[in-house]
């Protein structure tokens, strides 16, 4: 790809993701310095400066759209909507989409529709990656139809499946923070069936679309879509996982039963076995807490997880267990890092009341006596997220070879989260403000002489000899 090109288009769909939040769409304001005097009249003269290149207003318009505004989505504009899909200037057309999309109805839908069926996206998707095409016209057009496309997959109506389905795979349709729009859509439709049956040597970025559709799914009618995915061995591992977690969400009699007899199957792939314990854990069905445990107090190498459920289905009663084990040396070292992952699955609050063992966990060692390094990072990393606190840590020494690329990694983690907690304490004192705040190498420093302040390495062999 181009790469200017590549790099607007980094932005745009950086944009994008804020968009779909809201939905937004670029748009234009005010024309010649002229107050409107209705949102019509507004939206009219953004449409206007637009055209003329002008596009300093169209950003607000495209915000008050996508918040909702009624007087920027009542009826009596769908006309002009409707119109500005017809345009060939690709900011007008995103100005359209979105006041289409917001209005919701049947007449907006069926116009989304007609215009997702005009569009070249495969060809333009092409320019895009090859740079031959306007930026703004560009964005513009992918923009609207995205907009169009998550109309359709609200509008309930399944007649937009085939055209959907056409649409998958076009690179420019997709979020940089994550979320593929065509998938999501269909999902919402209830077309799973061209998501769940991929093949293993199918291409990554098709599994990895269809695998964040699938997680998404929450109607019980598909559950046994998803047990049929699961269960066949010809179907990708990541879409199979994708369909043990949507069963965990969904969370009725017969996603149970499969769950349950999964995490009791000891032929299934390990993957999807720990998938299978953390998706059960989520039903709050305590139904699991006897598999759980038998698992968990083995020798399996799904243990962890299993841990990991006990403490998410029954918290009060297995959360300090599961802390515990973290510390205790005569587990292995393997096991007692797995066990500090997946704490997103667990209630801030159920971690606050388990505190003082948290802070323990900075003092862990491996078998032979030495620090874990990884784990104290961890926990360290973990307190502070949930705590905002930067309590001091002690490691092993920095020449360690063993330690030395997962110690630089982690490290790394502590120092950004330092230094995110420097500015954040810049910017809460009196008169200082984003866009006056001093450069990042300023508060680097600050947050490397913190660092330096909290963390000690323990000194070599031949340090200690000096």
């Amino acid at each position: 790809m181009n790469m200017n090109a590549k790099v607007k288009f980094g932005k745009l769909r950086l944009a994008i993701c804020f968009l779909l939040g809201m939905v937004v769409l670029p748009v234009t304001i005010v024309s010649s310095g002229e107050k409107p005097t209705s949102a019509r009249d507004h939206i009219l003269a953004a449409v206007w400066d637009a055209k003329k290149g002008n596009m300093g207003q169209i950003s607000l318009v495209l915000q008050i759209i996508g918040k909702g505004d009624e007087k920027y989505i009542s009826d009596d504009l769908l006309p002009d909507y409707i119109s500005f899909l017809k345009d060939k200037n690709g900011k007008v057309q995103q100005v359209g989409a979105m006041g289409l999309y917001r209005a919701r109805t049947p007449e907006a839908t069926k116009a989304l529709f007609e215009y997702l069926k005009t569009k070249d996206l495969r060809k333009l998707d092409k320019n895009i990656e090859e740079g031959k095409v306007d930026f703004d016209q560009a964005a513009g057009e992918v923009y609207a139809s995205i907009a169009a496309i998550s109309a359709l997959g609200v509008s309930g109506d399944k007649s937009a499946i085939p055209l959907l389905k056409s649409l998958q795979g076009i690179q420019s349709l997709k979020l940089e923070m994550g979320g593929y729009p065509v998938e999501e859509a269909l999902v919402r439709l209830g077309a799973i069936d061209s998501l769940i049956n991929i093949p293993p040597n199918a291409d990554k970025e098709k599994i990895e679309r269809a695998s964040y559709a699938i997680r998404k799914i929450r109607d019980p009618n598909k559950v046994p879509e998803l047990i049929a995915a699961i269960n066949n061995n010809n179907c990708d591992q990541a879409i199979r996982s994708s369909a043990i977690e949507a069963l965990g969400k969904i969370n009725t009699v017969g996603s149970i039963e499969f769950l349950l007899a999964a995490i009791n199957d000891s032929n299934i792939p390990v993957n999807m076995h720990r998938t299978a314990l953390l998706a059960s854990a989520q039903t709050n069905n305590e139904i699991f807490e006897e598999t759980f445990l038998t698992i968990a107090n083995s020798d399996s190498e799904i243990r962890a997880e299993a841990w990991h459920g006990l403490a998410i289905l029954l918290p009060d009663k297995y959360m300090k267990k599961r802390i515990d084990k973290i510390r205790d040396e005569k587990e292995s070292d393997e096991f007692r890092m797995r066990l500090t992952s997946t704490w997103y699955y667990v209630k801030p609050k159920t971690l606050e009341s388990c505190k003082d063992d948290l802070y323990a966990c900075l003092n862990t060692n491996k078998k032979d006596g030495s620090p874990y390094d990884k784990i104290r990072i961890r926990m360290w990393c973990l307190i502070y997220d949930l705590f905002g606190e930067m309590p001091t840590l002690v490691l092993s020494h920095k020449c360690n070879p063993q330690n030395l690329k997962s110690q630089l990694m982690g490290l790394s983690g502590i120092k950004s989260r330092i230094q995110e907690h420097l500015r954040k304490k810049w910017l809460r004192e009196p008169g200082n403000k984003p866009w006056n705040a001093p450069v990042n190498s300023v508060f680097k420093k600050m947050a490397d002489d913190k660092f330096n302040s909290l963390v000690t390495f323990l000194p070599t062999e031949s340090e200690v000899e000096k």
